[in-house]
């Protein structure tokens, strides 16, 4: 292999380097993202059920209150 041949190859392996470098960040981004959008979802997941259980709490208290 000449010199020329072999600065070549480095050259394109280099590059290859470089496209997956790129590849790995924008992958890891998108995993972040992912991650955030799972922490959203399961805080508005339990908001909801400690407002299911706020208003049947309520329900139950308002159905007392009227028993007795």
């Amino acid at each position: 292999m000449t010199r020329e041949e072999e600065e070549d190859l480095m050259q394109e392996l280099n590059r290859e380097l470089k496209a997956k470098n790129e590849q790995i960040h924008a992958l890891k981004a998108q995993i972040a993202a992912m991650e955030q959008e799972e922490y959203r979802r399961k805080r508005k997941f339990d908001i909801l059920r400690q407002s299911l259980r706020i208003i049947t709490s309520k329900k139950a208290a308002a159905m007392s209150y009227k028993i007795d």
